[in-house]
């Protein structure tokens, strides 16, 4: 006979301690994801910065004084903008495209991880993730962006305290700033600029609609490489932007209707002036220091891009007529090479001018590699208009052994050979003009031609001004009230004069001729120190030393310091 009751204590039994050790399982499985968790938070980093404020890299731009673009500085491409700049079509895009039920969830979507977690098993690898945006805001400013269930662990860790730390307006903000959108462009701002040549605010439903599709793989949908994809993906962002109601039909239809409209380039900077794009870093850097990386500037500079173009004409025109007189175009003489000197042999700088030895060269590249010391650099001939307005191969140009004079582009040291050089082969200059009532700078040019990283003559090269320099010791002598512009000076006769004695000639005639035996004469009578301090009130901020004579204009100056002293004989 059957002994129920035994049998029911013992299922009573089994059951009990079957419970007990369900819930040992359980706490035990809980409190390794405790520790799990402990461990994990124990090496993340703090989100706390990003509640006194988001100070990612950004652009500076160097305008014009109208606000036309210059130039631009950066490490990454981007420019911050208030979230509430952003048009709201513009975040709905965005929603629609990456987590429409962002403002619904707490920063993590477990359904759709769940639904990753048994795709990627299925599949034996990770294929599918499940981020929500505030997840791929952890992702872009805390992790590295390998696929490994470790940072996966970290990163929901840190959307959870993200969520805590920020509200969803603060996070939704730092997506659309900080997300990459291809070809260098960070945030939809830079974004907007590139590919459709406005700002954000700018946007219509269906360029909002297209950076939005592009986001999910920027290059795999990049409108310019493939527009075909792009468009795809536009169209996949309006219906999601339909079915979750953020738009109309009509708005809809209207926005996918449209065909694919790109600017022609990237926003349109000078050509005209890396020269004061280079002058306005320097000044950054000297005012903010270490924050000028950061960026995030817009400098407004004084320079007139009409004035500009017509200093550049200039320089470029003046020294190739100087060239042809001199007979500096190719091909130069084996005596005109001579006059260069022994090639150099040391360690070569940015900027200055050596002479190199020529040790290849390639017609099909158009290339010319010269030895410049302890290094080996490239011309790139086809570059070079100046000095091979015919185009001539780099066989034809010169020849192995031959010696060419060339500067180096940018720095020598740790860059691998060859290293890029460009020509210096005959004479150069620079240009400075000013407003002579404000002193304002209207062009600068420091150089032939427009080379970025270039050595900038006009702020950096000291030269003496020869005579430029009299027009000081004139106007002192005037300025003192010794001397007027009628004073007749009595001067020695010139070599090889026809009528003996002594010469008289007026202040006037002397400047006019610039005299150099009158000005020597009004210096020793109004004393050189008078001078040197003087031409130093004006704006000259070079060293000048009294003796000697400073009327030839013996002693070294930059280009701005002798247009500014100018400034009031003209008014």
């Amino acid at each position: 006979m059957v002994d129920y009751r035994r049998l029911l204590n013992g299922a009573r039994r089994v059951a009990f301690y079957g419970g007990i050790g369900g819930i040992s399982l359980a706490i035990g499985f809980s409190l390794a994801i405790v520790l799990a968790v402990a461990r994990y938070e124990a090496k993340l980093p703090s989100v706390e910065e990003l509640k006194s404020g988001y100070d990612p890299p950004q652009v500076t731009r160097v305008l014009s004084r109208d606000g036309k673009l210059l130039g631009s500085m950066f490490t990454e491409r981007r420019t911050v903008v208030p979230f509430s700049e952003i048009p709201k079509h513009v975040k709905l895009a965005f929603l629609a495209a990456e987590d429409a039920s962002f403002y619904e969830h707490e920063g993590l979507d477990y359904f759709g991880m769940l639904r990753a977690l048994f795709a990627n098993v299925r599949a034996g690898q990770k294929r599918q993730g499940a981020s929500t945006i505030t997840q791929q805001v952890v992702k872009n400013l805390f992790l590295t962006p390998e696929r490994t269930y470790e940072r996966k662990i970290k990163e929901t860790i840190l959307a959870r305290r993200l969520e805590k730390e920020l509200t969803k307006d603060e996070i939704f903000s730092l997506y659309l700033n900080h997300i990459y959108l291809g070809q260098g462009r960070y945030g939809v701002e830079e974004a907007a600029r590139h590919y459709f040549g406005k700002p954000g605010k700018a946007l219509d439903l269906a360029e909002a609609a297209l950076l939005a599709g592009i986001a999910a793989a920027p290059e795999r949908f990049s409108p310019r490489t493939h527009p075909e994809r792009a468009l795809a993906r536009r169209r996949y962002v309006l219906t999601q932007m339909l079915e979750k109601g953020f738009v109309t039909r009509e708005l809809h239809d209207e926005a996918l209707a449209l065909p694919l409209r790109l600017a022609p380039g990237t926003e349109e900077e000078s050509a005209l002036a890396p020269e004061v794009v280079a002058y306005a870093r320097k000044v950054l850097e000297a005012a903010v220091g270490e924050r000028a990386k950061k960026g995030g500037f817009t400098i407004t500079t004084t320079i007139d891009l009409e004035l500009q173009a017509a200093a550049r004409k200039a320089v470029t025109e003046g020294l190739a007529e100087y060239a042809k007189r001199q007979k500096l175009v190719p091909p130069l003489t084996a005596e005109k090479r001579r006059l260069w000197g022994e090639p150099f042999s040391g360690e070569p700088r940015a900027n200055k001018i050596y002479v190199g030895t020529v040790v290849a060269l390639d017609d099909e590249k158009g290339t010319i590699d010269v030895r410049v010391g302890s290094t080996v650099g490239r011309v790139q001939l086809n570059n070079e208009e100046r000095y091979n307005p015919d185009k001539l191969a780099p066989s034809a140009f010169t020849k192995v052994g031959a010696l060419l004079r060339v500067s180096l582009i940018g720095e020598s040291r740790g860059q691998p050979p060859p290293v890029p050089l460009r020509l210096e082969l005959g004479p150069q200059a620079a240009l400075v003009a000013i407003d002579p009532r404000t002193r304002e700078v209207l062009a600068l040019v420091g150089g032939a031609e427009p080379v970025p990283g270039g050595l900038d003559r006009a702020t950096r090269a000291h030269r003496q001004p020869g005579s430029a320099f009299k027009p000081f010791v004139y106007g002192y002598a005037i300025a003192s009230r010794r001397f007027t512009a009628a004073t007749v000076l009595e001067l020695p006769p010139l070599k090889n004069a026809t009528e003996p004695g002594p010469r008289r000639v007026p202040v006037r005639l002397a400047i006019a001729k610039s005299d150099n035996a009158a000005a020597e004469a009004l210096l020793a009578a109004v004393g050189a120190p008078n001078v040197v301090e003087w031409a130093e009130a004006l704006g000259i901020e070079s060293p000048l030393a009294p003796t000697p004579s400073p009327a030839p204009g013996a002693y070294e100056v930059v280009p701005p310091e002798l247009a500014n002293p100018y400034a009031p004989f003209s008014s």
